[in-house]
């Protein structure tokens, strides 16, 4: 189901999506782990909001595939990277969902990086210590 306002709830009924409406930019040391301007925002029954951005605009330079996968039982399989900016290394800090089920959202081609794993969040150029609600 859409909304007027580019929301998109899934079938399954307590998984939505909607566009976070700024660009936001992770940094991790010096480095830009996250620069998108195209990022949505994912809304789960009991959950806080989580970001999701496009693959292009998280550098794979700094993903390495890990042998972490899990099975959310909303969204699907989750495959995860490990976060490699110079000698830092943090394992499982991105995940993808290249599989869902067919009651969820498709969430192929974008990433989540776990929020406490980033030095600093950014939107529209201003510091935020949460994901927005809206």
């Amino acid at each position: 189901m859409n909304t007027p306002d580019g929301r998109i709830t899934a079938p399954n009924g307590v998984i939505s999506i909607e566009p976070i409406g700024r660009t936001v930019r992770a940094t991790l040391g010096s480095e830009t782990i996250v620069d998108s301007a195209h990022g949505i925002r994912l809304l789960e029954k009991d959950h806080e909001p989580v970001y999701y951005f496009p693959l292009a605009d998280v550098p794979s330079r700094f993903l390495r595939p890990s042998t972490t996968h899990t099975v959310c039982p909303r969204k699907g399989k989750a495959d995860y990277f490990d976060l490699v900016v110079g000698d830092t290394v943090i394992p499982d800090a991105v995940w993808t969902y290249p599989e869902h089920y067919d009651d969820a959202l498709d969430l192929a081609g974008y990433a989540s990086i776990y929020w406490d794993r980033a030095d600093a969040w950014y939107e529209d150029g201003q510091q935020i210590a949460a994901p927005s609600n809206g």
